[in-house]
This record gives structure tokens, C-alpha cells and sequence, in this order.
């Protein structure tokens, strides 16, 4: 499964009105671990194919949703089932971890 990109802070109030389980994580382009925290999210995209839907924004130009949670540090992790927040995590975090937490809310 692919992670999809989420491009406007109109598309996050779309997504977490979706039902199921999503996750999003949030992340600035110029974040220097950027690219270990896409491979945890791509890595649990494939176990989760099909029960999990995965999405990701560049803070640049997705951050309302970070503002009204009051959430200054990134990169953030949010879980959702159906329309509530069920998670939230900053800093990159490990795949196990991430992992339980979602294997909690199936």
C-alpha cells in the first residue's frame, strides 16, 4: 500500500471524517530525519495494507491541525478511528511502537 500525500488543510478535515483507522504523520521537508520517519510509516503501510489507511503533509503547507492541537515540535504522529483522535506522538517513534498502538485499535 501506498502512503498518500496530503496537500491542503481542507483534505486533513476530509480524511478524518473517513471511517476506519487513519494515520497521519506530519513532517516539514527540511526535517533531517524525514526520511527514517516515511520509512516507518511506509513500512507499516504494507502490514496494515488494507485495514489502515496512511497519509502524510509537509508542514510548510499543512499545519492548521497542528495549531488547534496546540502541537509546536514535528515531526507529529496522529491515529484516528473513525473521527476520533485516538493517538498522538511527537518525534520519530518506532515502527513496534506504532505498530501496538494500532494493532490496539483493530
Amino acid at each position: 500500500m501506498t502512503i498518500k500525500e496530503i496537500a491542503s488543510d481542507m483534505e486533513v478535515d476530509e480524511i478524518k471524517k473517513q471511517n476506519g483507522i487513519k494515520v497521519i504523520g506530519f513532517c516539514p521537508g527540511w526535517y533531517t530525519s524525514k526520511t527514517k520517519f516515511l520509512n516507518v510509516l511506509t513500512s507499516l503501510s504494507e502490514k496494515y495494507d488494507c485495514q489502515v489507511d496512511f497519509y502524510v503533509a509537509d508542514t510548510d503547507r499543512v499545519c492548521k491541525i497542528l495549531m488547534d492541537l496546540k502541537i509546536g515540535s514535528v515531526p507529529v504522529l496522529l491515529i484516528y478511528k473513525n473521527e476520533s483522535l485516538e493517538f498522538q506522538a511527537t518525534g520519530v517513534q518506532t515502527e513496534l511502537f506504532i505498530s501496538n498502538k494500532i494493532d490496539a485499535l483493530i
